[in-house]
């Protein structure tokens, strides 16, 4: 019985390592990260059970001890005491059960695992799978993709980007980095097993391509500190395989595996780039794209920022597990209130889920307490490596492999999250477990030993019985419900933004609640929901109830715009001015003020929010703001008077603007300039700018020739009036107004070939007759033509 529980925790050790990465449901394409998590959920309690059972049949628990064992209860237990802070106990309680995973994954390892075979297996398996999902991201940057059409998964498909199982390039790209230097150190580790040696240079040339397809600056760094850290170790220990590198055979090897490395990515830039007309460009584009953006870092240092200063509050314990998601907001929106604060960062971003920095977001969330555990815990692995790797030679390559994946992870954590995904976590785990095997079996002399079974009496086949019952409740509660929940969840959001049913996005929010009812996002979008139903009584109830779980500046927008819609104008000012308050970004916000304003007749009120909007570096959906605050800013300027800033406002917003509207526009526009009474040669210029926007318009065209006209720009007019010759009741007039252009220009031959052309469609046209008169006798003045015979 014992031989089968061994077996049934190694096999689960393999699954782990192996489909976890690779694990994901075509039905989650919002969010891909969920069935991992739910597989970690379901399998780490099951091995758990398993290996509990396999202690209470060998009649006795075997101690195991390592220095790593200290860092790791700290950091378990600073889990728990974060929180007494908590602002959101039952977020706390979900990632503090996900977080225990991993830490049990550690357990499980290190407590079970006394053969090298099963190390070596493991990390085969996850160079393997680092191999395949490399391989369906490739295939995704030349557009094949067999799970999902262009545009079916939020935010990805489309872009250059690639992010094959994990639903993002930023959740990808760890993995990657904790990944490629195992497969080449193990590499030299499998050197004289040559079809394994071959598989990791393989598996090394797709990990590092699709690394390099991902465009992630945070992997990329950190698989520059991994390398630099191997090539440390390498120098330092100098191991006797390096002696290969001076052969000739081995020379020849590693060049062609430097071409395949840095060739792949070049052949697949030009390759794509024969139908995209891009090719090697759109690599250099991105490469230099990406490190210039300096907008995107300095949004990174005003989080840790707001973090940091926020965690000197309560340093000690922090403020509880995934608190950073409910608290960021507000948070922010306290650090613009400081002195030259929002002068500074005013231009960056906003992220209400993670600092981008892992150490940063454990300080704020687990105090001193977390991070100085965690420190200690990479203190110990490194420690631990730098002496394996000087005590067991045989194996420098294996223990070599562990660091650089190790710190492919830590690295990457520097300017992102990694330890809040499920892959690069659980591999994180794998790397300091078994290195804290090999520790124990090299320096305490843990060796593979056979566990004698004793009888197995009744009272433990009832204790077993009893460990299975927890267990079940937590694949349940933790895994079924959690990943029923979410896709509830999920559906319903499908259903509400894709198919416009909005009764069935609400039926599925009400599942959802009633299966993991402290989701936050949950509570937001079952009231978007309500909204969008027009059932704004149980909208403006879900709403109050979201502002439980997080002070969200968009929960006060939407109460802001249901107050509005339900004459509750007072506090829908209030609510609206609180969600700029939190998040000083916000352009939405701004917007709607602003407009409120001009509804109430307060213009200068009006202006001051507009103006907000225009010092934004708005994304997508603030782009849209800030165009449309530039219609209202019009109006706001034309009621106080400004006509020359409220001019200035609407040209901006022609181009931009419905093209059903333009026309409408361009009237109020040319209103405004007559009301200013501007010559006629800023009244040209001014159409001529617009007149781009509105091209196939024959009105627009006739006012910005009649204007360049009057302006005496006859060449202009001429290229103004000319397209006009197209539409069959307006040629007669058309012509004359050419004609008469032509004489003021002294052009007669042209002049009088115009005016017989007009005539011959308008005879009786007087002022043609009087022209023409003019251009036969040779006349050295032509007076300009009255309004009746050039068109307004």
């Amino acid at each position: 019985m014992i031989a089968i529980y061994e077996k049934l925790i190694e096999y689960g050790i393999y699954l782990l390592a192996f489909l976890t990465p690779l694990i994901f449901l075509k039905n989650t394409k919002v969010n891909f990260l969920l069935p991992k998590e739910a597989f970690l959920s379901f399998m780490i309690p099951l091995l758990i059970w398993i290996w509990l059972c396999k202690e209470i049949s060998i009649g006795r628990a075997r101690r195991r001890y390592n220095p790593i064992l200290i860092p790791l209860l700290i950091f378990t237990i600073s889990l728990f005491t974060s929180w007494y802070n908590s602002p959101n106990l039952s977020l706390s309680i979900m990632a503090t059960m996900k977080s225990l995973n991993y830490i049990l994954a550690f357990l499980l390892i290190f407590y079970n695992v006394r053969k090298m075979r099963v190390i070596n297996n493991t990390m085969i398996l996850l160079i393997v799978s680092g191999g395949l999902v490399s391989v369906y991201g490739i295939l995704q940057y030349f557009r094949i993709d067999p799970f999902f059409r262009v545009g079916e998964v939020q935010g990805n498909v489309g872009k250059m980007e690639v992010f094959s199982t994990f639903g993002n390039p930023n959740f990808l790209s760890p993995y990657l980095a904790a990944t490629l230097p195992v497969a080449i150190a193990f590499f030299f580790h499998f050197l004289r097993r040559p079809l394994l040696a071959v598989l990791c240079v393989l598996m090394s040339v797709l990990i590092f391509s699709c690394l390099i397809l991902s465009f992630a600056r945070s992997s990329w760094v950190a698989m520059m500190l991994s390398f630099s850290l191997m090539g440390v170790l390498l120098f330092y220990f100098k191991p006797g395989e390096l002696r290969l590198l001076f052969t000739r055979k081995f020379l020849a090897s590693a060049l062609i595996f430097i071409l395949l490395v840095a060739g792949i990515p070049v052949g697949m830039a030009l390759t794509r780039g024969k139908t995209s007309g891009k090719g090697l460009d759109s690599i250099a584009y991105y490469f230099r794209n990406r490190f210039t953006q300096m907008g995107n870092v300095w949004a990174r240092f005003m989080m840790w920022e707001v973090s940091l200063r926020e965690t000197m509050k309560h340093p000690i314990i922090g403020r509880g597990v995934l608190s950073l998601k409910v608290l960021y907001p507000e948070m922010q929106g306290d650090f613009y209130k400081l002195p030259g604060k929002y002068e500074r960062y005013a231009r960056n971003g906003v992220a209400f889920r993670h600092s981008h920095n892992d150490y940063v977001q454990t300080f704020f969330e687990q105090g001193i307490i977390g991070i100085g555990s965690f420190l200690a815990m990479i203190a110990v692995f490194l420690w631990q490596i730098m002496k394996l790797s000087k005590y067991d030679r045989k194996y420098f390559f294996l223990y070599l492999g562990f660091a650089g994946g190790a710190l492919g992870v830590l690295g990457d954590a520097l300017t992102n999250f990694p330890f809040r995904r499920a892959a690069p976590q659980l591999s994180y785990f794998i790397f300091l477990a078994f290195t804290a095997v090999r520790y124990n079996q090299v320096f305490s002399k843990d060796e593979e030993e056979e566990p004698v079974q004793t009888e197995l009496d009744p009272s433990k086949l009832v204790l077993m019985a009893i460990l299975l019952l927890p267990t079940a409740w937590m694949i349940k509660e933790h895994s079924f419900d959690y990943l029923r929940g979410n896709q509830y969840l999920k559906a319903g959001y499908v259903a509400m933004v894709h198919f416009q049913n909005q009764s069935q996005a609400i039926d599925f929010f009400k599942e959802s609640a009633r299966l993991q009812p402290e989701d936050p996002e949950l509570w937001y979008w079952w009231a978007a929901a309500y909204q969008s139903a027009h059932d704004m009584e149980n909208a403006e109830k879900t709403y109050t109830e979201a502002l439980r779980y997080g002070r969200n500046n968009l929960i006060f927008y939407q109460l802001g715009i249901i107050y509005l819609q339900t004459g509750r104008e007072e506090l829908a000012e209030k609510f609206l001015r609180k969600s700029v308050e939190i998040i000083p970004l916000f352009a939405d916000g701004y917007l709607q003020l602003g407009s409120y304003y001009l509804s109430k007749g307060r213009p200068a009120d009006a202006i001051k929010d507009l103006r907000k909007i225009e010092e934004l570096n708005c994304r997508d959906e603030g782009n849209n703001s800030k165009l449309k605050s530039r219609y209202l800013l019009s109006r706001a300027y034309y009621l106080t008077g400004s006509i020359e800033t409220s001019i200035a406002e609407l040209k901006k917003y022609i181009p931009g603007s419905p093209q059903s509207e333009r026309l409408q526009l361009f009237g109020l526009l040319y209103q405004q300039l007559e009301q200013l009474k501007q010559p006629a040669a800023m009244m040209a210029a001014t159409m001529e700018a617009v007149l781009p926007h509105m091209p196939t318009d024959p009105n627009l065209h006739e006012r910005t020739a009649t204007m360049f006209y009057t302006a005496q720009n006859y060449r202009k007019a001429i290229e103004y009036w000319d397209p006009l010759l197209n539409y069959p009741d307006k040629i007669g007039k058309i012509l004359y107004n050419i004609a008469a252009c032509q004489y003021q220009l002294q052009d007669l031959a042209q002049a009088s070939e115009t005016i017989k052309r007009c005539l011959l469609y308008e005879p009786d046209m007087g002022k043609a007759l009087e022209l023409k008169a003019m251009i036969d006798s040779h006349a050295s003045q032509l007076p300009v033509p009255k309004q009746e015979g050039v068109p307004n």
